[in-house]
């Protein structure tokens, strides 16, 4: 065996092992991009509580049961709390949407959002509130959030998410 011969070897060997390290680089970046979305879901998810979380409190879901059925209806101060909590609510949902359209984030898990942002903004306070507020958020997500108003998916009802105030 030559010298030639030893190197043609050589060259197979590498090529084998550059062929070895392309497949598991492959199943890496896969598993990697499944764990970087399940973590996008739990973020979003906590994030999303803690802005429902918030809501819980009695006088702030006065305000927002109040508020979602007619805005005139607030205080400046109530008006201002209710801001706050759609936005808070809203802002965790447009992550989610924004991480999906990246690929960061499963559409499956978009399903809920997609059935109580109508259930919210077609309320007659919700709506008032989106026409006025909506330049807060991304274009792509108010262009999202309109398709949802104009065509709601299966399961939703307009106030669906809220207890009818007495």
């Amino acid at each position: 065996m030559d010298i030639q011969d030893l190197g043609a070897i050589g060259e197979f060997i590498a090529s084998i092992a550059v062929l070895v390290t392309l497949v598991f680089l492959t199943v890496e970046t896969r598993q990697n991009t499944r764990a970087l979305r399940r973590a996008n879901v739990k973020h979003t998810t906590a994030e999303h509580a803690r802005s429902l979380y918030a809501i819980q409190d009695p006088e702030v879901s006065e305000i927002v049961l109040k508020g979602t059925q007619n805005l005139e209806q607030l205080s400046p101060l109530e008006g201002y709390r209710f801001h706050l909590a759609c936005y808070t609510w809203l802002a965790s949902i447009e992550q989610a949407f924004e991480d999906y359209a990246l690929g960061h984030y499963p559409e499956k898990s978009l399903m809920i959002f997609r059935r109580n942002i109508p259930a919210v903004l077609k309320t007659p306070g919700g709506a008032q509130w989106w026409s006025e507020r909506k330049a807060l958020f991304a274009d792509d997500f108010q262009e999202s959030v309109e398709r949802l108003l104009d065509n709601p998916p299966p399961g939703y009802e307009a106030g669906g998410a809220l207890p009818q105030m007495p």
